[in-house]
């Protein structure tokens, strides 16, 4: 059988290499953590603007809805127009017909009434004539009656003759009179009415004048109805086409809805899968730490002891300057973070910031030296608060937020779940793995060896040695 020092040697000699076994595992566990949670971000990602464009899509096929709509009535309403003009077309022509036809006729009386004016004038020459006669005829029969007087007996049937023509002569007389005057009255209105037909003749030549301007009012009116006719068409094909649209919109609606939904579910299965890539980390995490406290020697000893006595000798340095007056607890656990104007990314300081600096400063470079895999080493406050860490992430600022996310690191606020569990555990050291973001796009995967400094009892932070893995 094997004796109890053999058994021990043979256990450790497991350990180490179980240390040595899960330290890769660490490694690859966070690398997938780390690779799962940025592709869950894409995806969550991708799940927002997809239900943007889902809300879009409804919206559009809203919008589509009311287009096709508004076409339809558009080419409603066309159509009714294009009617209406078509009848006014027809009866603003037949207008222009009888407005010529009435213009001709005046015309055509205009042009008679001189003639009916001279027959009248003739009549009057006439009937003076007869007026003229029927004098010569009443006399003639004066003269008559009195020679039939002389005459006697012999001259009575005379008489009878001359006083007949005597009476038919008054007669005629009075008749020419009324002839006179009926003469006279038809040539004033017939002079009235040549007056108002000359005045309704050049109406009527403007009229005939201003039928040139309505047709062409007409032939535009023509072009517009045709050009109204080609809109009704064009609307008729909007109203096709975005009734297409519509139709191929809710179609799309229903595809982006159900991708929306598949790419949420798949962000949801992407955030358990990350969730369970953590606490693989974290399980491996542990059984690293379990070995590095078996007391086993490991390959992450020699850098544990070192953290731990930089720790001891920084919180003795504290305990000394703390006696002496040089700083009081109330400054080194002072929360009230200000920021540094005119820096980016943002820079915090508070009233231990220098005294923090200065003192952790040996310890800090001695860290970065133990061995080639050191990376940088840095004290962080159990808020995140980072007052010193090494020489070349401390460089003093420029106006460029980029490099000075690379290059000026202290005074920063920086939180994540290595410094949380750092800043809250219970044991002597936390043994944890996490993605660097080197800040242009590429990541380094670091092991972390963090130890927990408490000042008189309460719990300061912890300082932080990270390695290459």
């Amino acid at each position: 059988m094997m004796d109890s020092a053999a058994a021990t040697a043979e256990l450790g000699s497991v350990i180490a290499k179980l240390s040595e076994r899960m330290g890769p595992l660490g490694v690859l566990s966070t690398e997938i953590s780390g690779e799962v949670g940025i592709v869950a971000g894409r995806v969550a990602t991708q799940a927002e603007h997809l239900g943007k464009v889902k809300d879009a899509t409804a919206a559009m096929v809203v919008s589509n809805d009311a287009i096709t709509r508004a076409a339809k009535g558009a080419e409603e309403t066309v159509g009714g127009m294009s009617s209406s003009i078509q009848r006014s077309r027809d009866a603003i022509k037949t207008a222009m017909g009888d407005i010529l036809a009435l213009a001709d006729g005046v015309t055509r009386i205009e042009a008679r009434l001189p003639g009916l004016n001279e027959a009248l004038a003739r009549v009057g020459k006439v009937s003076k004539d007869i007026e003229r006669i029927a004098g010569q005829t009443n006399l003639l029969a004066l003269n008559a009656t009195i020679e039939a007087a002389r005459a006697g007996e012999a001259g009575r049937g005379f008489s009878v003759v001359a006083s007949e023509v005597k009476t038919l002569s008054r007669q005629t007389g009075e008749a020419v009179t009324l002839i006179q005057t009926t003469i006279g009255e038809l040539t004033r209105q017939i002079a009235a009415l040549i007056a108002e037909s000359s005045a309704s003749s050049g109406k009527a030549a403007a009229a005939r004048a201003g039928t040139g301007a309505i047709g062409a009012a007409i032939g535009d009116i023509e072009r517009v109805s045709r050009e109204i006719g080609s809109v009704a068409a064009d609307v008729a094909g909007i109203a096709r086409s975005a009734e297409e649209n519509t139709n191929r919109c809710h179609g799309l609606s229903h595809d982006t809805a159900q991708a929306a939904a598949d790419v949420q579910a798949s962000a949801q299965n992407l955030n358990q899968a990350r969730d369970r890539a953590v606490a693989l980390v974290e399980l491996s995490e542990e059984v690293l730490s379990l070995a590095a406290e078996s007391g086993v020697e490991t390959g992450d000893s020699q850098c544990i002891h070192a953290v731990q006595e930089a720790v001891g000798q920084f919180v003795a340095g504290v305990e000394r300057a703390l006696s002496a007056g040089e700083i009081t607890v109330a400054a080194l656990f002072d929360t009230n973070y200000r920021r540094i104007p005119g820096v980016e990314p943002a820079k915090y300081t508070t009233p231990a910031a220098d005294f923090l600096e200065r003192t952790l400063r040996p310890q800090i470079n001695a860290l970065d030296k133990i061995n080639r895999s050191a990376i940088l080493a840095a004290a962080i406050d159990r808020n995140g608060w980072l007052p010193a860490n090494s020489q070349h992430c401390s460089q003093p600022p420029r106006q460029d937020p980029s490099w000075n996310a690379k290059h000026s690191r202290h005074l920063i606020m920086h939180q994540d779940r290595r410094i949380v569990q750092a800043g809250s555990t219970d044991r002597r050291f936390v043994l944890q793995t996490f993605r660097r973001d080197m800040g242009d796009g590429s990541f380094q995967n670091l092991k972390d060896i963090a130890v927990p400094i408490d000042i008189r009892g309460r719990r300061w932070g912890a300082l932080h040695l990270c390695l290459a893995s």
